[in-house]
Parts: C-alpha cells; structure tokens; sequence
C-alpha cells in the first residue's frame, strides 16, 4: 500500500514531468529507506527490480538504522553520514525506539530537542557532509526528486546543495512551524519557504501530517523552461 504523504510529491512530478525511464531520488534522513524507494518506483511506475539501484541514494546517520537499510536494500547507495551545509563532523542525538520506527526516526543533530516520545537516547559523534559534493562524487547531472526529513535541519541541508539546488526537479521537504506545538532552535517553514522561493522554485503544495511540522512540495521552475 502506498503512503499518502507522498502522493503530492508522486504527482507533482509527473505533472510537470512524466514518468522518467530511470528515475534517480535521493531521501536525505531516511530512517528505513522505504520512502525513498517507494518515490523511486512510483514517478517511474515500475518496480524496485527494474530500477538502477545506484540512482537511489539514501542517507542516515543513525548506524543501527543506516545498516537495516543496507539489510533490506542492499544494492542501493547507502550513505551513513549526516548531509549539512559542511563537512566534518557533528553531535548526534540518536534514538533508539526498538520496533516502533517513528520514535527511532526523531534522531537529530538538534540536542535541544525535547519533544521526543520515549526511547533510548545516545549522543554519538556522526560524519556531516555537502550534498553538492556527493552529487558531484557520485556524477549524477540532475536529480527527479529529493526528500528531506531532518528533523529540523532541512535550512542547512538546502544550502548544503550549493548551486546544485537547481538540478534538481521536485523536492519534498518537512520543515517545522515554530508555531509552539513543536519545539524549533532552527530555521522554521516560513525561513525554508523563503528560501525555495527565492531559489526560483513554485510551491505544489504545503500539507501537514503531524501537528507542528509542515510539508512542502516545490517543483524547480528553472528546469521547466529548459
């Protein structure tokens, strides 16, 4: 069965762009990877098999769950590392909240994070690095989509794409109100609207599954025209 948060995502692309004969997605925050895959074959309307593995590239952090990924897709492209606006290193709040994966999924590099719902929680040091400089590695020329659940640290992953923002064609990005039901020490939604907006991007759509966090659907303006 499909997700419906993504749906919005799946048809914004093959609004504007079809059904792509190798799709290549990115899921940065990917927790078990499902997401990424699953855009994967839905712009494309094809299943996993038939998918060139090395054009879903999916990150996570957290090493217990970076290596259930590895388990479950092991021919995709698997980054366990954190993406930001730097390379190097950072603090790392992982959690670990056995069989129920919306828990393990609120692991952050934000520390002063309180929201979380129970779990086992252990601040590890994880790898940070540019995703302009891993497209780059990995001579992808465009990207269809991209994902980005970060727990509040979708600003600085935005600018960690530098000017490879552009090549990209429609992003799915959860962002965070700031609006008192949801602890922000970041960029809030309205920041990272501004930012796509400025970018040249058109906003599909902004909807809202968990109380506090907003989801936005931006579709580069810039690549229609070419």
């Amino acid at each position: 069965m499909s997700n419906r948060w993504l749906d919005s995502t799946v048809r914004a692309y093959k609004f504007y762009y079809g059904e792509p004969t190798q799709p290549i997605v990115y899921e940065v925050g990917s927790r078990d990877g499902k997401d990424g895959v699953e855009l994967a074959e839905r712009i494309a309307d094809l299943p996993l098999s038939e998918i060139n593995p090395n054009h879903i590239v999916l990150f996570e952090p957290n090493p217990p769950q970076a290596e259930k990924i590895r388990k479950a897709y092991p021919d995709c492209i698997v980054y366990e590392l954190a993406a930001s606006d730097k390379n190097g290193s950072a603090d790392f709040l992982a959690i670990d909240g056995g069989d129920n994966i919306a828990v393990t999924g609120s692991s952050t590099m934000d520390l002063k994070r309180r929201n979380f719902k129970p779990g086992a929680k252990n601040v590890i040091t994880v790898q940070t690095k540019r995703l302009d400089q891993i497209i780059a590695e990995l001579e992808h020329i465009f990207i269809d989509v991209m994902k980005i659940d970060a727990e509040g640290y979708t600003y600085e992953i935005l600018q960690g794409l530098g000017d490879r923002l552009k090549d990209i064609k429609v992003l799915h990005l959860e962002t965070e109100l700031g609006d008192g039901t949801h602890p922000v020490t970041n960029k809030t939604s309205r920041q990272v609207f501004n930012y796509m907006r400025d970018a040249g991007f058109l906003c599909y759509a902004l909807e809202y599954e968990w109380g506090g966090i907003e989801d936005q659907v931006w579709v580069n303006a810039e690549a229609l025209r070419c």
